[in-house]
């Protein structure tokens, strides 16, 4: 009658210890999808930078006046349009050092 006491007495133990681990493995989950995300946005916003300054050199080499709303057309056809969203696209000549 003992070994059978001990057998109830570890039921449940499995299911116990996945549940725990199961938490964990969830959360590890979430961690990586948020990184993923970090880094995605990060991407998209220095293609949108890359994509103004470019625009904006070309406009400044060919002798335009407008080569400000140039790059901020590059970055909106990116997907960040100046003062919508809180999104704030500055363009400055010469180039300054972001800190």
């Amino acid at each position: 009658m003992r070994r059978s006491n001990n057998r109830l007495k570890e039921r449940g133990a499995v299911s116990l210890v996945a549940a725990v681990s199961m938490v964990g493995l969830l959360g590890f989950t979430g961690m990586a999808v948020d990184a993923g995300y970090l880094q995605w946005t990060q991407v998209r916003i220095q293609d949108a930078t890359d994509a103004a300054a470019q625009a904006a050199l070309i406009e400044l080499e060919n002798g335009n006046s407008d080569w400000v709303a140039a790059g901020r057309n590059a970055a909106a056809m990116n997907g960040f349009t100046n003062g919508s969203g809180g999104v704030t696209v500055t363009i400055n000549n010469p180039p300054t050092m972001a800190t």
